[in-house]
């Protein structure tokens, strides 16, 4: 089966709707979303990071954002 990429993303500021929107988009039959709704991939595009346990879930390498992607 071929690898099946991503075709849209929503970017938004805190507090702009994005939870309404997710859970609106997830309704819909002919859309899949991630269980992850903020995996903040493109955050941190070619930086070196380190977490704490303060902050919260983030995907920070290719295969793992990808497998956010695939259906169960």
């Amino acid at each position: 089966m071929p690898e099946v990429l991503p075709n849209f993303f929503t970017v938004g500021a805190a507090k702009s709707g994005t939870t309404s929107l997710y859970q609106y988009l997830n309704q819909h039959p002919e859309v899949f979303v991630p269980e992850v709704k903020e995996p903040c991939f493109f955050s941190f595009a070619e930086k070196q990071v380190s977490f704490s346990n303060e902050v919260p879930f983030f995907i920070t390498k290719w295969h793992d954002y990808l497998n956010l992607y695939k259906k169960s």
